[in-house]
C-alpha cells in the first residue's frame, strides 16, 4: 500500500513539476524569418485546408522614447499574410485601417516567378488596399500562394490612445505577439477577451545585461509581453453579429499617470472627459460650427411638418452626396468642400446632415458607435479610439431617431445592420447617457393572404405591412414595391402597389394579386399546400448541437401571418393542422398557431415573437428545441378537396 502511495506521490510531483516547466518556458525575442521558396507554395495547409488565407506572424510593439517634454510614443506592426485563394479578408477585418497613409512603411509582395522568389514593394497600392475590398483582388498581381508583408509605424499623440492587440482571426494564425517596455509613470490595466490561452502573459520589471533594474528618474520600466501560437480560425456562429466580442484580444485602460515633466498626475479618463474632448474637437463639433447651413435649408421652402422636412433633407443629401468609402468618426474635410465635391466620408456626410437638421430647429447631435465587426464598446475603457462610425441622433418628441445618410439603399430611421451594436455615444459638452442601439421598438411584420379557388387555380390577394424596421442588409429601393418583397418561384404577380404614410414611423404597406397555383400539390380532387407560403420561415437557423457564445438576435420582432381561405360548395376541408403554442421557459420567444372555421371561411393565424435580444448560451438547448418544433409546425400542410 505504501509503495502505491509513494508511486502516486512521485507521479503527482512529476506532473506538477512538468506543468511548472511548461508555464516557465521561455520564448526568444521575435525576429522575422526570411521568406523561402517553400513558403510560397499554393498548396493548402493540412490542418485547415479550407482557409482562404493564413497569418504567418503578427508582431506588435509599443515604444516609449524619452524627450525633453516627456516621451515620444510609437506603435509598430509587422504582419506577414499568406494568400491561399481568393480570400474575403480585407484590410479592415485585419485591423490595418487603424493606420494612416503616412504610417505605411512597407508593403512587400513575395511571389514565385520562374522558380525564383521575386520581392516587389507595393506601398503605392495602399490607397486601394485601405478600402473594404478583398486583399487578394485589391492588390495588383497577387495570386494563390503569394505572401504579403505589411510594416506600419504610427505616432501616438497621448498615452490614453494605446491600441489593443488582437490574436485571433477568422483565418489561422501561426504566431502572434505584442511587446512593450512601459515606463512606470504610466499604469495600464489589460482587459482580456476570448478563449485562446496565452503562452506568455507577463508584466515584469525590465533588466539589463548586468541584471540591474532599468530606471527613468526613479521610475522603473516594465516589460509587457503577450504571446500565443497555432491559433485555429475563429468560426462565426449564427445570431452572433459581434464576433470580436469573443475573439481573443487584449485592450488597455490607462489607470494612472504619475507626474513627470509635462505629464500631470491624473487618473484614467472617464466617459465624461471623453465626451467633452470630442465635443471640442475641430473635426467634429468644429466642422458643424464652421459651416453655415442656412442658405441650403432655405432652398427647400419647408413647411411646419418636422417629419416631412427631415425626409426632404435626407432625400436631398442621399441623392446629392456619395459616400467615398471612408469610415471613422472624424471629418477630415470641411462640410462646404463635401458639398462641392459631392462626396464625403461617413462622418462628413452625417455631420452635414446634423448641421442641416440643427438649422431646421431639430434637436440633432452626432452619435458615434462601434460597428459589429469591431466588437462592442468596452465600457471599462473610456477612449475615443473604440469608435469607428458616426451617425445622426435626433430627438423627435422624446423618441431617439437614428439616421445614416451615407447609403441611398437606406431610409430615414433605417441603419446598416453593423450599426446595431449595443450602445452609442452622443457627442455633447458633457456625458449624458448611452444611446441604446438595440433594444428599441419591436419590428412588426404582418402578412394577410386571402385565397380562393377559381378556375381550377389557387388565387390570392396578399397584403404586407412592415412597421418599425430600423436595419436592412440588402440594398432596396424604398419606392418600389417589387424590391421590398420576396416572391416564391412560380408565383405570378399582378397589380402590385405600395403605400407609404407621411409619418416616417408608420412604415409601408404592399398589396398584390397573384396566382399561387404553382405551390399546390394536386392529386385528383385533393389539393395540398402550405397556408403560409409568402415570406415563410424556411428552416431553423441553428445547426450546431452545442454553443459557447451568447445568442444575439438582430432586433426584436413580431411576425404575424393570417391565411384566409374562402369556402363554397366546390371546396371542402380535408385536414387542418391543430392549434398549438410553443415557447421557451421564460416566454420571451414564443409561437402561437390558431385555427378558426366559420361558415364560408377558414382562418389560420400564426405569430412568432422575439421579445428579448440577448440570450446566454445556457438557454441554447431550449432555443434549439423551440425552433425545431416551430418550423415543423409552421410548414404543416392544409388539405382540401376541390370538385372537378
Amino acid at each position: 500500500m505504501m509503495k502505491g502511495r509513494t508511486f502516486l506521490f512521485l507521479l503527482l510531483s512529476f506532473l506538477i513539476s512538468t506543468r511548472t516547466l511548461i508555464a516557465q518556458k521561455k520564448y526568444k525575442p521575435f525576429q522575422a524569418s526570411e521568406v523561402k521558396k517553400g513558403d510560397l507554395s499554393d498548396k493548402a495547409f493540412k490542418d485547415y485546408p479550407s482557409s482562404q488565407a493564413r497569418i504567418l506572424f503578427d508582431y506588435g510593439q509599443l515604444t516609449f522614447t524619452e524627450n525633453e517634454n516627456g516621451f515620444n510614443i510609437e506603435r509598430k506592426r509587422q504582419l506577414r499574410l499568406k494568400i491561399l485563394n481568393d480570400t474575403i479578408l480585407s484590410a479592415h477585418t485585419l485591423g490595418l485601417t487603424s493606420f494612416e497613409q503616412n504610417d505605411v512603411k512597407s508593403i512587400k509582395l513575395y511571389t514565385l516567378s520562374g522558380g525564383e522568389i521575386v520581392v516587389k514593394e507595393i506601398r503605392d497600392q495602399w490607397s486601394s488596399i485601405f478600402k473594404f475590398g478583398p486583399l487578394s483582388t485589391e492588390i495588383q498581381g497577387v495570386k494563390s500562394g503569394d505572401i504579403i508583408e505589411f510594416v506600419f509605424k504610427a505616432k501616438i499623440e497621448t498615452p490614453e490612445e494605446i491600441h489593443g492587440w488582437q490574436f485571433e482571426y477568422e483565418i489561422p494564425v501561426d504566431y502572434s505577439e505584442w511587446y512593450a517596455e512601459i515606463p512606470g509613470m504610466f499604469t495600464y490595466r489589460p482587459i482580456f477577451k476570448g478563449y485562446i490561452p496565452l503562452l506568455v502573459n507577463s508584466s515584469e520589471l525590465l533588466k539589463d545585461k548586468n541584471k540591474n533594474w532599468i530606471e527613468i528618474d526613479g521610475f522603473y520600466v516594465y516589460q509587457n509581453r503577450y504571446l500565443t501560437k497555432d491559433i485555429p480560425p475563429f468560426k462565426k456562429v449564427v445570431y452572433s453579429p459581434s464576433s470580436r466580442n469573443y475573439l481573443t484580444s487584449v485592450d488597455f485602460y490607462l489607470d494612472e499617470v504619475k507626474a513627470y515633466k509635462s505629464y500631470k498626475a491624473m487618473a484614467g479618463q472617464t466617459w465624461g472627459q471623453v465626451s467633452a474632448q470630442l465635443f471640442k474637437d475641430e473635426k467634429l463639433e468644429g466642422r458643424i460650427n464652421d459651416f453655415d447651413a442656412k442658405s441650403i435649408v432655405e432652398k427647400f421652402k419647408l413647411d411646419s411638418n418636422i417629419e416631412n422636412s427631415i425626409v426632404i433633407i435626407y432625400d436631398w443629401l442621399t441623392s446629392t452626396i456619395k459616400w467615398n468609402g471612408d469610415i471613422g468618426i472624424y471629418a477630415e474635410h470641411s462640410l462646404r468642400s463635401v458639398i462641392e465635391k459631392k462626396s464625403g466620408s461617413i462622418a462628413e456626410i452625417n455631420l452635414l446632415l446634423t448641421s442641416l437638421l440643427q438649422t431646421l430647429g431639430v434637436p440633432a447631435r452626432p452619435l458615434i458607435l462601434r460597428t459589429t465587426d469591431q466588437g462592442e464598446v468596452n465600457m471599462e475603457l473610456p477612449s475615443p479610439s473604440q469608435f469607428n462610425y458616426l451617425i445622426c441622433w435626433v430627438d423627435l418628441d422624446g423618441y431617439d431617431l437614428l439616421i445614416d445618410a451615407s447609403d441611398p439603399c437606406l431610409d430615414v430611421g433605417i441603419l446598416r445592420p453593423t450599426s446595431l451594436n449595443n450602445k452609442g455615444l452622443k457627442i455633447t459638452s458633457r456625458f449624458e447617457d448611452w444611446v441604446d442601439l438595440e433594444e428599441r421598438r419591436i419590428a412588426k411584420y404582418k402578412v394577410i393572404t386571402n385565397s380562393s379557388v377559381k378556375e381550377k387555380s389557387l388565387l390570392s390577394t396578399v397584403s404586407v405591412t412592415k412597421l418599425n424596421y430600423f436595419a436592412i442588409k440588402d440594398c432596396r429601393n424604398f419606392n418600389k414595391a417589387e424590391e421590398l418583397v420576396r416572391i416564391e418561384p412560380g408565383v405570378v404577380i399582378d397589380n402590385i402597389s405600395l403605400s407609404r404614410k407621411d409619418s416616417i414611423f408608420t412604415g409601408n404597406r404592399i398589396m398584390f394579386d397573384c396566382n399561387s397555383d404553382s405551390l399546390v400539390e394536386k392529386s385528383g380532387t385533393s389539393w395540398t399546400f402550405s397556408p403560409f407560403w409568402f415570406e415563410k420561415l424556411q428552416s431553423s437557423p441553428f445547426e450546431a448541437k452545442e454553443r459557447r457564445f451568447p445568442i444575439v438576435f438582430p432586433y426584436l420582432f413580431e411576425y404575424s401571418w393570417i391565411f384566409i381561405l374562402e369556402l363554397d360548395s366546390n371546396v371542402t376541408i380535408s385536414n387542418v393542422p391543430e392549434e398549438e403554442e410553443i415557447s421557451i421557459p421564460d416566454n420571451s420567444i414564443r409561437f402561437i398557431y390558431k385555427v378558426t372555421q366559420l361558415d364560408g371561411m377558414l382562418k389560420i393565424n400564426a405569430q412568432f415573437s422575439i421579445l428579448r435580444r440577448r440570450y446566454d448560451p445556457s438557454t441554447y438547448e431550449d432555443i434549439l428545441e423551440f425552433y425545431d418544433k416551430v418550423f415543423k409546425k409552421f410548414n404543416e400542410k392544409l388539405k382540401i378537396k376541390v370538385k372537378p
